[in-house]
């Protein structure tokens, strides 16, 4: 099993827009113990801009108290002058991902992100 990263240090590496939607879907789904699926950027120290799909969800032991954090993350980079995407297609499958992330739409978030990883692959 593989340790993951601190949730204040991944919540303090995303970017600015999107870090507060992100931070309020995490604590949901750690007081509800829902499955939670978030889009957002993350830039890094070298200034590479990438792009997390990302779904999880906290369980809780025995007593309840919240306790392990399992999930998958799918990191795509961003595409160099800004524009997350060349393709129109793969710039509305993003549009509609981040829709379907903020509406919890988590099946068609699970397709658009297929979708998403079978148009990069192409390229």
């Amino acid at each position: 099993m593989e340790a993951g990263a601190p949730i204040e240090k991944v919540v303090a590496n995303i970017d600015d827009g999107d870090r507060q939607r992100v931070a309020k879907t995490l604590h949901e789904a750690i007081i509800t113990g829902r499955q939670c699926h978030n889009s957002y950027s993350i830039t890094h120290a070298s200034g590479r801009r990438v792009v997390v799909t990302a779904k999880g969800r906290c369980f809780r032991d025995a007593e309840g108290v919240p306790s392990i954090y399992a999930g998958t993350v799918t990191a795509f980079e961003a595409r160099k002058g800004g524009a997350e995407a060349d393709d129109p297609l793969e710039s509305h499958c993003i549009a509609a991902l981040n829709i379907a992330t903020t509406r919890r739409h988590a099946l068609a978030a699970r397709y658009l992100s297929s979708a998403l990883n079978v148009l990069r692959l192409r390229q």
